[in-house]
């Protein structure tokens, strides 16, 4: 039997609350897509690839801001240990998790700071859209 405990955040639809920014979402949605383009199973590497030229194509501004961000992604993926659900009646088994791994590779500390930085940089191409 396998245990993944979920804390499952509200949101009232329609309220408005935890709405993002298109900046914030293209941006975080970046270092989320660069992530996957770093995980072992190729349809996700094309899933990450696929991702980011969504958010370049749409995008506003530069993509250089990116590339930097990519950057620190990269380098925080490799250092980060990889997410594993373990089996509650072996241990020792285990299914990686490579997407909620890289879901939350945005909330370490020097990603969320690259994150900031390609935000300050690309906001002016954003203003107004």
């Amino acid at each position: 039997m396998r245990v993944l405990a979920m804390v499952t955040p509200v949101l009232l639809i329609g309220s408005g609350a935890w709405a993002r920014t298109p900046l914030q979402r293209d941006v975080e949605g970046y270092a989320v897509a660069a992530c996957l383009t770093r995980q072992s199973p190729a349809y996700l590497k094309q899933q990450g690839e696929g991702w980011a030229q969504i958010i370049i194509e749409r995008g506003h501004g530069r993509p250089e801001p990116l590339d930097a961000l990519n950057r620190v992604v990269r380098a925080e993926a490799g250092r980060a240990p990889p997410y594993v659900d373990r089996d509650e009646a072996d241990p020792t088994k285990g299914s990686p998790m490579p997407v909620a791994f890289c879901a939350e590779l945005i909330d370490r500390p020097r990603v969320k700071a690259a994150i900031a930085r390609t935000a300050a940089a690309l906001a002016p191409a954003y203003r107004g859209r």
